[in-house]
């Protein structure tokens, strides 16, 4: 599906996109996105829905999901092109705001789990200084193709529980390790017990 999308109730001067993750849709971070918006209204909220596919992580079941996931152990075999699919759909919403006359760095990309890491990978391959990154309980995606990131510097705030038992917290730890080994301003929060 397409998902979900939010106005300004006044003169629209930023675009938050968050992007669900595996199994979700846009309708279940409806509440949470409406508990994020600013309260003077300039902010719309872009909600999009991954398509549906078969997830080798889910025995092959069809669900909602930005890219095939084969585990989420470190240095398993990664869907290239599902993870592209993804930053491409991410790009082209970035580029859709700003051709509403949006500046880039006044777009937040953020996304939960999966569609953190969709965040992440665009965030970093991106031609667009966007404002920002939300990067909840997630990872990197083909980390191994990250050293020379051409995309531009941006803010990126990661928070992951530390007892997530879906997306290990070691993982969201590599991944904050990798960002800041590539000079990028990340701030990690460690939230105990979740």
């Amino acid at each position: 599906g397409d998902g979900i999308t939010i106005d300004a109730d006044s003169a629209h001067t930023a675009t938050l996109i968050f992007l669900h993750g595996l199994g979700d849709t846009a309708e279940g971070w409806l509440p949470g996105a409406l508990e994020l918006r600013p309260k003077s209204g300039h902010m719309k909220i872009i909600l999009p829905t991954a398509p549906t596919r078969p997830v080798t992580l889910n025995g092959g079941m069809e669900t909602t999901a930005w890219a095939d996931v084969y585990g989420l152990e470190a240095d398993l075999a990664e869907d290239v092109k599902g993870w592209e699919s993804a930053f491409e759909r991410a790009e082209t919403l970035i580029k859709n705001e700003m051709n509403n006359g949006i500046p880039s760095n006044r777009i937040v990309l953020g996304g939960f789990s999966m569609g953190g890491a969709v965040a992440l990978h665009t965030a970093l391959r991106s031609k667009y200084q966007l404002g920002g990154v939300i990067a909840l309980s997630t990872w990197l995606p083909l980390m191994d193709r990250f050293p020379g990131a051409i995309g531009e510097r941006c803010p990126i705030l990661m928070a992951h529980g530390t007892d997530d038992n879906i997306v290990k917290y070691s993982l969201g730890l590599r991944t904050n390790a990798l960002l800041d080994s590539m000079n990028r301003d990340v701030s990690f929060v460690a939230v105990q017990g979740m």
